[in-house]
């Protein structure tokens, strides 16, 4: 497989294997959750059933930055190919 065509497969593939960013509305009941002491990190990240290194980068997120919205690359836009 030359370059060309490995270049039109990856990001098809990274679709196919990566789940999409978890909707704002999840992580934003998810840090409230937290925040009311409803649950230490693990349990609330079972309860909305995520991973409990996400649930701590939102709070990371709100903490540092007010938002939790990531300004990360890593989450591009769908369409927004960047390699």
């Amino acid at each position: 497989m030359g370059d060309r065509e490995c270049d039109l497969v990856s990001p098809l593939l990274r679709r196919m294997l990566m789940p999409g960013p978890i909707p704002i509305e999840v992580r934003t009941r998810a840090v409230a959750a937290h925040e009311a002491g409803l649950g230490t990190l693990e349990e609330v990240a079972k309860m909305f059933r995520v991973g409990s290194a996400s649930v701590n980068r939102w709070l990371r997120l709100d903490r540092e930055q007010g938002s939790l919205v990531s300004n990360d690359i890593r989450f591009c836009p769908p369409g927004d190919i960047r390699n």
